[in-house]
């Protein structure tokens, strides 16, 4: 009996593994306002200038929900040490970015 080929194996099976597939921790887009008016709670509550806290918001989201949560944290802390945010601030807006976030 002859020895049959091995089955072509389809295309998305090249697809499911590489690096580039991984799947990443992201803000979940249908909660996009809820998580804004969160982060404006945590803003208002911790007396943060309007002018700054409203761009800041934008590119908390922004990072969030483009790159990954963790570069969100990451600029979170960049922030800190600049001296716009304080440690509490920042550790309230980790809390919102985990509980808004959602692998994709």
């Amino acid at each position: 009996m002859a020895r049959r080929n091995p089955r072509k194996r389809s295309h998305n099976f090249f697809n499911t593994g590489g690096a580039s597939f991984r799947r990443t921790a992201m803000l979940n887009m249908h909660n996009e306002k809820l998580f804004r008016w969160g982060l404006r709670d945590v803003f208002n509550k911790n007396q943060l200038d309007p002018k700054v806290a409203d761009p800041l918001g934008g590119m908390i989201f922004a990072k969030g929900s483009r790159n990954s949560i963790e570069d969100a944290k990451d600029f979170v802390d960049d922030k800190v040490r600049e001296g716009i945010l304080d440690d509490k601030t920042a550790r309230e807006i980790y809390i919102l970015l985990d509980k808004y976030g959602t692998w994709r």
